[in-house]
């Protein structure tokens, strides 16, 4: 079970990734102009800027991942914010040992159902449990 501090900074990690996708920024500069990231808790804004990195250190292979698991839809053309949950959550996924995969895909489909649309949450549900059966972890809570 993740905490709300886990969860918060999934959520300024999804800001921040946002940003540098919509705004066309560099990290750094995303994470300059974050306020939220700036008055968080040390260790939350620690967890985003980790999570976030991680995502932008691997986007290409996590991309590849992603579009290897989208039926009739274009990564480019996905709502942005359903892309960075994504990405975020495949680069969990796929790092070792990360969190248990039922966790993960668990708050990423959360979060697709509080910022995205109707759909959101089960489409990302969708996409993750593709990646995880195609050989991402299967490691359970």
């Amino acid at each position: 079970m993740r905490s709300s501090s886990d969860r918060r900074g999934w959520e300024l990690a999804l800001g921040l990734l946002f940003e540098v996708d919509v705004g066309d920024s560099e990290l750094q500069d995303a994470a300059d102009n974050m306020e939220d990231l700036r008055t968080a808790p040390a260790e939350t804004a620690n967890t985003a800027l980790q999570l976030a990195a991680r995502v932008m250190g691997s986007r290409s292979r996590i991309d590849r991942l992603i579009k290897s698991h989208l039926e009739n839809y274009n990564l480019s053309r996905l709502p942005a914010v359903e892309r960075s949950i994504l990405r975020l959550a495949v680069s969990e996924l796929t790092r070792p040992p990360g969190p248990p995969s039922r966790a993960t895909v668990r708050l990423a489909a959360d979060l697709a159902g509080e910022y995205g649309g109707a759909d959101s949450a089960r489409f990302v549900a969708g996409v993750l449990k593709g990646v995880i059966a195609e050989g991402g972890r299967r490691r359970e809570d």
